[in-house]
């Protein structure tokens, strides 16, 4: 038989924490909506949505960095080919 709870030691751990409380909050969260299907409903959109944010962010960060790599990177002219 699975556990129904979780623990934060479940969690990935955050040796730096970077996260300050979140990963406790969200143990907790989760564990209060277990038996409320509306509340673990809402708890999956709303990480979704974060999930779906931190994608977007990174996507943008990634385009940045190659377009600032490529204002940087010096163009070939005849003389340094």
């Amino acid at each position: 038989m699975k556990k129904t709870f979780l623990e934060i030691t479940d969690m990935p751990t955050d040796k730096l924490q970077a996260l300050g409380k979140l990963r406790t909050v969200l143990v907790g969260t989760f564990n209060k909506s277990r038996e409320h299907k509306h509340a673990m409903k809402l708890l999956r959109e709303v990480l979704k949505f974060m999930y779906n944010k931190c994608v977007e962010f990174e996507k943008h960060l990634e385009a940045k960095e190659t377009t600032t790599t490529k204002a940087t990177k010096p163009k070939a002219n005849k003389e340094t080919k």
